[in-house]
């Protein structure tokens, strides 16, 4: 990424409570749902955020409408925010027997190799990070909202931010409409807020 004189801040929220998968329906914002995007739009407008972008995936865009409808800005759709490529109904963690949670875990352990619908680990982190640091390049000095889900925002932030790791992340799962605040600029990531909370610079367990 370029170098940047004034970093961005970049808010990864997750989508709002999501309605039980029926065959292959899509998951839909319950009314809890729209209630936490209503709670996330008001803190984006209290950090000015000056654009949305979005998962494609239905849970994360509804979320995302609610909170641009606040603040009157237009959601930008993007792919690579998706849970995973390749399918709409997973949703991470899993039962300790299901054979994706086992790979989840091995990510989020550091061993990016193994495969979750066709994508490793490598893949994922990957297209969180290209994302991420497209739109700190173009947000210079200003505040962004990404609304994603919290498996692949934890597991990225566990690789990428420089005061965050799987420990931490392992005790401080994010909860729905939840979000985290990241400055990134030339130097890196580093997670300054989570779920409200502030965060120092130095590694957290």
């Amino acid at each position: 990424m370029a170098d940047l004189q004034c970093p961005a801040r970049i808010v990864l929220a997750r989508h709002g409570a999501a309605s039980t998968p029926d065959g292959e329906s899509p998951r839909t914002l319950t009314k809890r749902g729209v209630a936490q995007a209503e709670a996330l739009a008001a803190v984006a407008a209290s950090l000015r955020v000056a654009a949305v972008w979005s998962s494609t995936m239905l849970r994360a865009r509804q979320t995302a409408d609610i909170v641009a409808d606040r603040l009157e800005l237009e959601v930008v759709p993007d792919d690579r925010l998706r849970e995973l490529i390749n399918d709409e109904r997973w949703t991470p963690p899993l039962r300790q027997e299901d054979e994706p949670g086992d790979v989840y875990a091995a990510w989020l352990d550091g061993d990016l190799d193994g495969t979750i619908f066709g994508e490793t680990g490598h893949d994922v982190v990957g297209r969180l990070q290209r994302v991420v640091e497209e739109v700190a390049d173009r947000f210079r000095g200003e505040a962004v909202l990404l609304v994603s889900h919290g498996g692949i925002i934890e597991l990225g932030l566990a690789h990428l931010a420089r005061n965050v790791n799987a420990a931490f992340v392992d005790s401080h799962p994010l909860d729905n409409g939840e979000a985290v605040e990241v400055e990134v600029d030339s130097s890196g990531w580093v997670c300054t807020s989570w779920a409200g909370e502030p965060m120092g610079a130095s590694l957290q367990a």
